[in-house]
């Protein structure tokens, strides 16, 4: 059977001319096995072949399957030139993809640069920022001291418990902050710095914490403004009966050498117990002054061990050991005298600043 094949070539030969005629055709229509080819005749006399332009031939079984394996061969290269093409256009793509890819790719390093650039801007501002804290606040501490009252409505339910307090909200300048602790019944102002509550100050002879009795020690003396103050046992037991305290203590000896000395908890029992000291976990760069020294608050006027006399200022005691610790006290640490300072741990200091702060703030400030 012969399939309909347009536009293929039959090749068909008339012995009775010279040179043998050769025709084109535009279709051949089989059956049973046979082929008729209409055929167009071209570049020869029509009569040598046929009557007329157009005419029919039969063409065998072979000439049958050679046209169609032509048009099988065709529609095969017609094939092969849509995937050649299609691939064309993916390589197309993908070298477009693959351009994108290395665009984002730049994009993505100039954005890390400009992250990295943005860190270092950050910290650089961040070092600033704090060099003029730390500036302004030398300057306010020397030339303008706030004193901050707290009060809404007359009301003093509002004011901060302690000097952390202050700081949190946004008091962050050192100076005198009106505070009231859990359970006292009183206002009172407390000297901050950068969230630390300070207890005492003694950096010279200007106030002589020697010649104070028990009343003064209880409710502190001095103005925080001038340098040497103490805030007052009352306060200290209020401050530090309401959450767990750190104690901090700076001191400079008279070689210039800073000492510290840290301890995780502090506590200032009530009047009824003389105000006695509990301290623990010490850290420092010497030795622990309190380990002879955390016992009942005694003055001249004041006490039963007979350690501390009318010219000893006050201090805690536990046992009575001679020029031990005293930082309320300065004496003479030598025979003739040409020494007055103060005592930690038997070594002569020339000033210290007490401080607390709630333990818990130590890893965030």
């Amino acid at each position: 059977m012969c399939v309909l094949v347009p536009l293929y070539s039959c090749f068909l030969e008339n012995p009775g001319s010279s040179p043998p005629v050769t025709a084109t055709t535009t279709s051949y229509q089989g059956y049973d096995g046979h082929c008729t080819c209409n055929v167009n005749v071209r570049d020869v006399p029509t009569s040598s072949l046929f009557p007329s332009s157009t005419s029919s031939a039969t063409c065998t079984p072979d000439e049958a399957m050679k046209l169609k394996l032509q048009q099988l061969e065709a529609i095969v290269n017609n094939k092969i030139q849509d995937i050649l093409t299609d691939n064309s256009a993916l390589k197309q793509q993908v070298a477009a993809l693959q351009q994108q890819v290395t665009q984002v790719q730049g994009i993505s390093s100039e954005l890390q640069c400009a992250r990295a650039t943005a860190v270092s801007i950050g910290n650089d501002v961040t070092n600033l920022l704090n060099h003029v804290l730390i500036s302004n606040s030398t300057i306010q501490q020397r030339h303008c001291i706030p004193v901050i009252m707290f009060s809404v409505n007359g009301s003093n339910t509002s004011l901060p418990r302690d000097c952390l307090e202050v700081y949190a909200r946004n008091h962050t300048r050192p100076g005198l902050y009106e505070v009231q602790p859990d359970q006292s019944p009183v206002t009172f102002k407390a000297w901050c710095e950068d969230g630390w509550t300070v207890l005492q100050r003694h950096i010279d002879n200007s106030v002589d914490f020697a010649s104070k009795y028990w009343d003064d020690y209880l409710m502190g003396f001095s103005d925080p403004r001038n340098s040497n103050f103490w805030l007052g046992l009352e306060h200290m037991h209020y401050i530090s009966a309401q959450n767990n305290y750190t104690l901090r203590i700076n001191m400079t000896g008279y070689t210039g050498k800073q000492y510290w000395a840290q301890y995780e908890d502090f506590t200032v029992d009530s009047e009824v117990n003389n105000f006695s000291l509990t301290v623990s976990n010490y850290t420092g760069n010497y030795k622990d002054g309190f380990a002879n020294s955390t016992g009942d608050f005694e003055t001249g006027d004041h006490g039963h061990s007979n350690c501390i006399d009318k010219t000893s200022g006050g201090w805690w005691v536990v046992r009575c050991v001679p020029f031990d610790t005293n930082l309320n006290n300065m004496i003479p640490m030598t025979s003739q005298q040409t020494r007055i300072c103060l005592r930690w741990a038997g070594r002569c200091m020339s000033s210290s600043v007490m401080k607390i702060i709630p333990t818990s703030s130590l890893s965030y400030l």
